[in-house]
């Protein structure tokens, strides 16, 4: 079951209460795919013979228009409202659903939340476009990603870019279907710092939140520390959440405790040297750290074989071992 994150207003209430194949099942005709429902673009005609819209959970994206987003944009899309705020009313009215009250200051608040997402998302966009076009560092990145065992079809999916310098590869920070900053990666071992956050007070909530790409749901989630094997895990149609190299702040736990509330269950994977051996320890710490918390938020830690083979199949196989061996008892 899906439900809102904690810190939730508007159109979290919306992607929870709102299946968004149902929606927009509503104006084109879904093929289920597995981890993914797939129609022809609803929202502008596309050339291409294959259906091109694809759904992952509460998410979507068009590989013929780059259209984006969730419920909310969706509809803002197909029948051209003005604002994402005038399509989250209409919506709301359509499926009865009742949403959170707010007073003008409050209202002031989260809209600018929702221009910081969509400054990010913005800015994804450009790194993303720049990843797919021709130039000598869009091809070395691109070859990275590859070497890590990401398809193009990845790159689309999670808006994977490169930066303007052609430097650092690029991850839109995911949460709950919104991009709230970005993180990029440095290409070549040479440059430092090997990653590049936002600070806490750029990230749209001005803090950093939980990095997962869907709407929380009472299901079980792996904890892993890299941004990477969170999106390798998500990829494999395993849902994830990652803690990043500074691992789980207080606020983040408490996300983490409010979603084990309501019934996720989290099991921790660790790399095999001891720094990964320590951030586990810290991961499984915070997540059982409050008393009311342990009935429900259950934490395992195993440590991965040695895989065999290339790169790209030595990392998939981890991943994929890795959360067969986490569920074993």
């Amino acid at each position: 079951m899906r439900f809102a994150p904690r810190t939730s207003g508007v159109y979290e209430t919306l992607k929870a209460q709102i299946d968004l194949a149902e929606l927009v099942g509503q104006f084109a005709e879904l093929e289920d795919r597995g981890n993914t429902k797939d129609c022809f673009c609803p929202i502008n005609e596309q050339s291409s013979k294959n259906p091109a819209f694809k759904i992952y959970d509460d998410s979507f994206y068009c590989f013929s228009c780059e259209a984006h987003g969730d419920v909310t944009s969706f509809w803002k899309l197909i029948h051209g409202f003005a604002s994402n705020w005038d399509a989250a009313q209409d919506l709301a009215r359509k499926y009865n659903i009742e949403l959170p009250q707010m007073d003008p200051e409050a209202r002031k608040r989260y809209e600018e939340r929702r221009q910081r997402e969509e400054g990010w998302a913005w800015a994804a966009q450009a790194n993303h476009e720049r990843l797919l076009g021709g130039s000598a560092s869009a091809r070395k990145a691109r070859e990275y990603l590859t070497d890590r065992g990401f398809t193009e079809e990845h790159w689309r999916r999670f808006q994977l870019g490169v930066d303007a310098a052609g430097q650092r590869v690029t991850i839109p920070y995911w949460s709950g279907g919104q991009i709230h900053g970005q993180v990029a990666r440095a290409l070549g071992d040479d440059l430092v710092p090997k990653y590049l956050y936002p600070k806490a007070d750029e990230f749209a909530l001005k803090r950093r939140t939980l990095f997962m790409q869907d709407s929380p749901r009472s299901q079980e989630y792996l904890l892993v520390e890299g941004f990477f094997d969170q999106l390798a895990s998500e990829a494999l149609g395993l849902p994830a959440i990652a803690a990043g190299s500074a691992g789980f702040s207080k606020e983040q736990t408490a996300d983490l405790l409010d979603m084990a509330k309501k019934g996720a269950t989290f099991v921790i994977s660790r790399d095999k040297d001891e720094r990964g051996r320590e951030r586990a320890q810290d991961m499984l710490e915070s997540s059982t750290r409050t008393p009311a918390s342990c009935p429900t938020c259950q934490a395992m830690v195993r440590t991965l074989p040695t895989s065999t083979g290339s790169t790209a199949k030595r990392r998939r196989t981890r991943y994929a071992t890795l959360w067969r061996r986490a569920k074993t008892p």
